[in-house]
């Protein structure tokens, strides 16, 4: 239980998952540039066998959502609602969707991270300090940076993944799979 005591961790891959979230109240999965879906809007198939690997890695009391860039701050709302709705401190563990280091993952990650501080989610372990400085120090060039990087070159993503979505709402947050009561 890598990570325990900390309110907020950071992990990558589903192995990160296993190492910082075994025991997480809510997994915020983010994915900053997913391989694009021929759809402009996910189905719940294309979620469930999108997701599919997570959902089975994942702790089964923990609730499952999806973020990256743009929805970044709207996921951050959203658990902050569900702590508050359930009056307690709630374990959140961030895990880039890349296996191993990745740039666009790692900095989306620390926007959602940072997202969470500034929301008083600020219990940080080392490695969630970590990617939410990147974040804060890179913010300014984030858009760069991620079109720049190997998954950007890569997809060629629209700049509107390349920025924090200010429009959005908690109900654009995607829930992968919801154990709340």
């Amino acid at each position: 239980m890598q990570q325990a005591g900390y309110q907020v961790r950071f992990g990558f891959g589903v192995e990160g998952l296993r190492a910082c979230a075994s025991d997480a109240d809510i997994i915020i999965w983010v994915d900053a540039l997913p391989t694009p879906t021929p759809t402009p809007m996910p189905t719940p198939t294309m979620i469930d066998d999108r997701f599919a690997h997570l959902v089975s890695a994942a702790p089964a009391l923990a609730t499952l959502i999806s973020a990256n860039l743009p929805t970044s701050r709207v996921a951050a709302q959203w658990v902050l609602d569900h702590q508050t709705n359930v009056n307690r401190r709630l374990a959140i563990a961030v895990i880039a969707a890349s296996p191993v280091y990745a740039v666009d993952d790692f900095l989306a990650a620390g926007s959602v991270i940072d997202a969470l501080s500034e929301l008083g989610l600020d219990a940080t372990s080392p490695e969630a300090a970590a990617a939410e400085a990147a974040y804060r120090g890179l913010k300014n060039a984030v858009a760069h940076v991620m079109s720049a990087s190997v998954a950007g070159r890569e997809i060629a993503p629209e700049r509107a993944r390349l920025r924090v979505d200010t429009d959005a709402t908690v109900a654009d947050v995607v829930v992968i799979r919801d154990v709340r009561s």
